[in-house]
């Protein structure tokens, strides 16, 4: 499991699933889009609404569905605010698994799942660990020390048991990313919930 340490999460942001390209999403997640053209337009708007140009964002998987390396660049990457800090790999990722780790135009790392190192001086020890997987887990590293777990695939269709995990699916986020802040007052919210 890849590691990351980020010493600043004021620019911190995490999304997934966004399905660029892929039409049958929109009728499988109730979307509420007419077509593929519309979808993506406004999914691009909606991240580069939230992350500025300097945004790092952890993105849990399945940013397109299987498109070619050129497609991805052209269509998406290029016009995205932000540095793709961590690219999980989604199950409709596959095909772009080579050229990310050739040719990573935007997006610094690539692997299954990682574990991100938040410095937070609100936290015991100063930092959080969060655990970013496609999948939802029910069982992550350094769980029974409070660690996060942030996942994708479910597109807002699953509560997570455990009061440290959250879907950060767009279709759970209103198709939006979510900032570090955003997340840490969302899984505050479900302790006091549960």
């Amino acid at each position: 499991m890849r590691q990351i340490k980020i010493n600043d999460p004021s620019h911190l942001f995490f999304t997934s699933d966004h399905h660029f390209g892929h039409a049958n999403v929109i009728k499988h997640c109730s979307r509420p889009y007419s077509s593929v053209e519309e979808m993506d337009t406004d999914l691009i708007k909606r991240w580069n609404e939230k992350i500025p140009k300097n945004g790092m964002v952890i993105h849990g998987g399945d940013l397109s569905m299987n498109l070619s390396k050129g497609e991805l660049y052209a269509k998406y990457l290029k016009h995205l605010n932000g540095k793709i800090i961590f690219q999980v790999i989604g199950n409709h990722d596959r095909k772009l698994e080579n050229y990310l780790y050739s040719n990573k135009p935007k997006i610094d790392s690539f692997g299954d799942k990682c574990l991100i190192t938040v410095k937070d001086p609100g936290f015991e020890y100063g930092y959080k660990k969060i655990v970013v997987n496609h999948f939802p887990e029910l069982s992550w590293y350094h769980k029974e020390k409070g660690a996060w777990h942030v996942f994708g695939h479910v597109h807002g269709n699953l509560i997570h048991p455990h009061k440290n995990a959250v879907d950060i699916t767009i279709d759970a986020t209103d198709y939006y990313p979510i900032s570090y802040s955003e997340l840490k007052s969302k899984i505050l919210a479900r302790y006091l919930a549960l």
